[in-house]
């Protein structure tokens, strides 16, 4: 037969439970044939078929293998001749065919044996005189294999050209049992670099110190004890620095970088110098860290510990965020924000930190995390405690800036931290998922020319002014706001409208508990609040004399929504200050927690202004709809009766059913008079 082809193995890649695999070249006999399943060679459990067949043949398994697995069909025909020819014996084509073929076949395995060895290359010229075999066995043993510098025969070589140079330094000393140090051939740099043996046992490193190529033992070793010590340096094994070795993400289309283009996407303060040990001053390393990503890009990790820094602040040419778990601490009393990002439209992002502004060691200082005059900014989960002014603040010199949002914070003003988060002259922007506790004035706030921009799912405990304030300044101040699911405990007051038209509240729920003496209202409108509307509005345990809702001084021509208010507690519903007039309120129901539905008024005014505002109360019952209550002369002249005992206030009208008349009370108390239309006495409780 033809011998073809310098085919002599096959590699195949089995499918899940495969037994049957193709080789494309001739064994003269089913031994030829070497099977390795995953590189393992199999002695059984297997089947040859095709034997001398050109063309090749099947393997058959026992058992199938399993995905995955690389089964290698291998020639492996032993070298021999069995074959003899006798002198006048027969000489049959056959046997020297096959003779023939075995021998082509041995050729040819031979050569892609040769093809997977060590060999030189066809260009290279004749080594005359230099003996390219590898040295003998008692002379390569525990020594690498190298290559002479001169004639490029190989040698065994112990290696100490690299240890001395790269890789290793070994010293050794004798021990008499007094000397504590020894002077070493290389400076180690430090005990990391150090492997120490005392009579072949290890040494642990806090035994010994280094100082240049001083070792010293804090023990002196015994006498006559026999001491190695071994010295490592960095091996140069070509490319060594990260520019220069190359990086390829894993995917389909996925770009090669260099190792240090990829890791330079994130770096670390400490990659700057930073310690994070709540004594050493790491302005100067975080600085400078955030100047190279404000720069360069990228992410900046604040690694956990406590980072003792001055004011840090940076105009970025470049979108980065800062990220991590640790603390900045205020280092010095200074009047300075402790972190301030400005003049960007490039997306910032700042996560997971916390900014200690330690004011009861520093009582001075400003805000706690500042974005001035800047676009897309996310403030995200991050921590404010013990500043002496703002917790978070995103502010502009007047122009208007957009996008920026404040989700999952937390400010912690221990008494003295003037206001939480605010936001101020910006645009379609927020504060969201976020806690205020215990600060001095305002706790959420959207100030000045704020459009379309919200406050939702936050939470306020202790307030000692207004928790929600929007506006501040004259003008129309903020519009299109959604102030919305907000919790208020123990605060002054709920909301502070200086001015501002078209914003929604709906579902603030303030619990005056805690602050049994409030110096604000629930809802206090401005003389520029105008279209606003109440939805679900809940004040619990309103003190006296606080009003849930009250219009101030100068409040003219506005119209304002309620929906669905509750109050408790001794306080009233609505006040309408002096000179606040012709405005109106439209209530479609007011629920009062164990109080009469006719507190609402139709008409109230100030007795000191005259001035005359419409409260509109939209019904849905028949009783409902009778705004007026209604009361017998035996029920209008006990003290007990509940027409005197529940919600009465000066003012209120009641249907006199035993005479047909209207009367009115002149006080809140039980025993105070109701009087007919024309001033005169009708009623007196007793």
């Amino acid at each position: 037969m033809t011998v073809s082809a310098l085919i002599t193995r096959n590699d195949i890649t089995a499918t899940a439970s495969q037994t049957v695999f193709i080789y494309t070249f001739r064994v003269i006999e089913a031994t030829d044939m070497a099977v390795y399943q995953n590189g393992v060679l199999l002695s059984s459990g297997y089947t040859v078929t095709g034997v001398n067949n050109t063309t090749g043949g099947t393997v058959v398994l026992d058992v199938g293998a399993s995905a995955g697995q690389i089964v290698s069909l291998v020639l492996a025909m032993p070298l021999d001749r069995t074959t003899n020819y006798q002198n006048s014996g027969k000489f049959l084509a056959d046997d020297v065919n096959e003779d023939f073929d075995k021998i082509y076949i041995g050729a040819i395995q031979n050569e892609n044996l040769n093809e997977r060895s060590l060999r030189l290359k066809d260009v290279e010229p004749p080594t005359t005189g230099v003996d390219m075999t590898i040295p003998l066995k008692d002379d390569r043993k525990g020594k690498f294999l190298a290559f002479d510098s001169v004639t490029g025969a190989p040698v065994a070589d112990s290696g100490s050209a690299l240890y001395d140079s790269a890789a290793w330094n070994a010293y050794n000393f004798t021990g008499d049992g007094s000397t504590v140090a020894f002077t070493l051939g290389s400076n180690p740099n430090a005990e990391n670099n150090t492997q120490v043996y005392i009579d072949g046992i290890y040494q642990q490193k806090d035994g010994y110190s280094v100082s240049g190529a001083v070792l010293t033992f804090s023990v002196a070793p015994p006498n006559l004890s026999t001491i190695e010590v071994m010295v490592t340096t960095a091996m140069a094994v070509g490319a060594t620095s990260s520019d220069l070795v190359s990086y390829t993400p894993a995917g389909t289309g996925a770009v090669a970088t260099t190792v240090q283009t990829k890791l330079r996407e994130s770096v670390s303060v400490k990659d700057f110098g930073a310690v994070g040990d709540g004594v050493t001053d790491d302005t100067a390393a975080i600085q400078a860290a955030i100047n190279y990503v404000a720069s360069n890009g990228g992410v900046l990790t604040l690694p956990s510990g406590t980072y003792m820094s001055d004011s840090l602040q940076v105009t970025p040419t470049a979108s980065f965020k800062i990220n991590g778990t640790g603390t900045i601490k205020k280092r010095t009393n200074a009047a300075n924000n402790m972190l301030q990002i400005q003049g960007t439209t490039l997306p910032i992002s700042v996560t997971g930190i916390t900014l200690d502004g330690d004011f009861t060691t520093h009582s001075e200082g400003g805000q706690g995390l500042v974005g001035y005059n800047i676009s897309n900014m996310i403030v995200d989960n991050v921590t404010v405690t013990d500043v002496k002014n703002s917790g978070v603040i995103i502010y502009t010199d007047g122009t208007i800036h957009e996008n920026n949002i404040v989700r999952n914070c937390t400010v912690n003003g221990e008494a003295h931290i003037k206001n939480g988060l605010l936001i101020v002259d910006c645009k379609n922007s927020g504060i969201e998922n976020s806690s205020v506790f215990n600060v001095t004035e305002f706790a959420l706030e959207l100030k000045n020319s704020c459009t379309n921009c919200w406050i939702r799912n936050c939470l306020v405990d202790i307030c000692d002014l207004q928790a929600i304030v929007l506006g501040q300044t004259t003008g129309t101040g903020p519009s299109h706001c959604d102030i919305s699911n907000v919790t208020i405990k123990a605060s002054d007051g709920a909301i502070e409208l200086s001015n501002g038209q078209y914003n929604t509240f709906n579902q603030i729920t303030c619990d005056f508990t805690g602050n049994p003496t409030p110096i604000n209202n629930g809802i206090n409108c401005g003389s520029e609040v105008k279209n606003c509307t109440f939805t679900n509005i809940t004040m619990l345990n309103l003190p006296t004399a606080i009003y849930a809702i009250r219009f101030r001084t100068n409040n003219i021509n506005n119209l304002v929504k309620f929906s669905s208010i509750e109050k408790d507690g001794a306080g009233d519903a609505f006040r309408f200050d002096a000179s606040a007039t012709l405005n109106t309120v439209v209530a479609d129901r007011y629920s009062i927690a164990d109080v009469l539905k006719e507190d609402l008024r139709p008409y109230v005014s100030d007795a000191s202004s005259g001035g005359t505002n419409l409260l509109v109360s939209l019904r849905t019952t028949a009783t409902e709809n009778n705004d007026t209550p209604t009361g017998s002369n035996t029920g209008l002249n006990a003290v007990g009766d509940v027409i005197n005992t529940q919600n009465k206030y000066a003012g209120k009208r009641v249907w006199n059913t035993s005479d047909n008349r209207p009367v009115y009370a002149v006080g809140s108390a039980a025993a105070d008079v109701w009087k007919k239309a024309d001033g005169t006495t009708h009623n007196t409780p007793v």
